[in-house]
């Protein structure tokens, strides 16, 4: 098994933060560019796909576009312009609402839940291919790490409360 050094041809050493900041950003590039991949072969971006898997998740009552940013994973600033160029597709569609004519919920069409749903099992193969050939326990504290990576940068960023300690 190759070393990130000797992957990246990297001569000089790396002091261990600036390792593992490579490491991940590295294993991040190599995760999602099998999953972009899959993505246009589906006519859709990474964006996009995260959408469709947020509304599924919703229901049939769909979400504003604002809870909708709050629940993605890559909280993208032009979710109004993804969102029109879903529902141009038929992917998903808006209306008003009835109640308080402010709310515009944003829900999945029938076309969108197809595409959506089309996805679960190329995505479980290629899940299987990656991340499914840690054992249980490595998943289980890999994620716990991340959870503690994330944390401080949740709070940079304005998402995440204070510590109350």
């Amino acid at each position: 098994m190759k070393t990130l050094q000797q992957e990246l041809m990297q001569t000089r050493p790396w002091e261990l933060p600036e390792e593992t900041m490579v490491q991940l950003l590295r294993t991040h590039t190599l995760l999602t560019t099998p999953f972009e991949k899959l993505m246009r072969e589906h006519g859709l971006t990474l964006t996009q796909y995260n959408v469709l898997r947020i509304l599924r998740g919703a229901g049939p009552a769909g979400l504003g576009r604002n809870e909708l940013r709050s629940r993605m994973i890559d909280r993208s600033p032009d979710v109004s312009r993804v969102v029109e160029r879903m529902e141009r597709a038929g992917l998903v569609e808006r209306q008003r609402s009835s109640i308080d004519r402010r709310l515009i919920p944003i829900r999945l069409t029938p076309r969108g839940l197809r595409v959506v749903d089309s996805l679960d099992q190329p995505l479980r193969e290629m899940q299987s291919g990656t991340v499914g050939q840690l054992r249980e326990g490595d998943l289980m504290e890999l994620c716990r790490l991340l959870t503690l990576l994330r944390q401080p940068l949740l709070r940079l960023e304005g998402l995440e409360p204070e510590d109350p300690q």
